[in-house]
């Protein structure tokens, strides 16, 4: 809330968002998106920086959420299968959690959700559906850096190996969604001395550290193995369906 009142009220505007890991995950000058700060920006003026507003916009968030999943769910699978995903999301503690804490990557849901649905309707090769879930998977880098680079190369892969785009015409709309969505960064990266490229080249191929055994490069494979398995565990409310 410091950034936010520092663009709206001090007028600083910004091209970089909170540092990744909050400066403690060992990665140094990468940042998430400036995004984050903005859309913060519109509660703290309506409700004059009385921070209940941004977990109002959470709530918000969280809510369309849970109304565009189930439009997706129909999409794909159905009427039934749009009610089984839009209560999955609203039974979930992983997402009730988002719902009512302030966070970066709280907003990153809905985003993700657009993603996923624009690269759906991009299977038909459309110019408009591969721009926009480029940009959707990119633009998740204001909230959360760590998701958006896996999400958008898993998306080029997906229409080179899956949907089998062939046309140059093709992948150039969908590397202008990416290029617009990273603009931001882009452009810090320039005037800064490519900081962030530069921190994360010694993050990966940095000297192990003491009394580690494994690179920090062949540590992410690990860490985030755990990750994902711990993030699935957590979708699901334990206390109250048995293993």
């Amino acid at each position: 809330y410091l950034a936010v009142k520092s663009i709206v009220v001090d007028h600083k505007f910004t091209l970089i968002g909170s540092e990744v890991g909050a400066g403690a995950a060992g990665l140094n000058g990468i940042f998430q998106g400036p995004l984050h700060y903005y859309f913060l920006s519109v509660p703290f003026i309506l409700t004059r920086g009385d921070p209940y507003g941004g977990l109002v916009l959470m709530f918000f968030l969280s809510m369309l959420s849970v109304v565009f999943s189930y439009f997706f769910g129909r999409k794909v699978f159905g009427a039934i299968g749009g009610l089984t995903s839009a209560l999955l999301f609203a039974l979930s503690p992983m997402f009730i959690a988002q719902a009512r804490f302030v966070w970066n990557s709280n907003p990153s849901t809905l985003f993700i959700l657009l993603a996923f649905y624009f690269t759906y309707m991009g299977m038909g090769k459309k110019n408009k559906y591969l721009f926009l879930s480029s940009f959707s998977a990119a633009f998740v880098y204001n909230f959360q850096f760590a998701v958006s680079i896996p999400l958008s190369i898993s998306i080029v892969l997906f229409y080179i190996f899956f949907v089998k785009l062939k046309e140059i015409k093709k992948y150039l709309i969908l590397f202008s969604g990416f290029i617009l969505a990273f603009f931001p960064m882009f452009l810090f990266e320039i005037r800064h001395g490519f900081m962030g490229i530069r921190g994360f080249a010694v993050y990966l191929f940095a000297s192990k550290e003491a009394g580690a055994n494994l690179l920090p490069s062949q540590r992410i494979i690990t860490d985030h193995i755990n990750s994902f398995f711990n993030a699935f565990i957590d979708v699901f409310p334990k206390d109250i369906i048995s293993p």
